[in-house]
């Protein structure tokens, strides 16, 4: 069981919030835009799963959720 005030047993997130990545190509079959996109928050971990909204950095106002495992640094 995780303890909630030291975060001990709690995975971290691999990415920062402001950091740049790219979607893997699966995610891209979903008609979102090529390119470069920003992590603007980190979201709670979901089935084992962590999960980041992040930013196209083309255009600003698309934005969606994705899985850590759709995201390459």
């Amino acid at each position: 069981m995780a303890n909630r005030a030291t975060g001990q047993g709690m995975t971290a997130h691999r990415f920062k919030i402001g950091q740049s990545v790219r979607l893997r190509l699966t995610v891209q079959a979903r008609q979102a835009p090529a390119g470069e996109y920003r992590i603007v928050r980190q979201l709670p971990q979901t089935d084992g799963n962590m999960h980041y909204r992040v930013r196209s950095s083309a255009d600003e106002q698309h934005e969606m959720v994705v899985k850590e495992s759709e995201l390459l640094s």
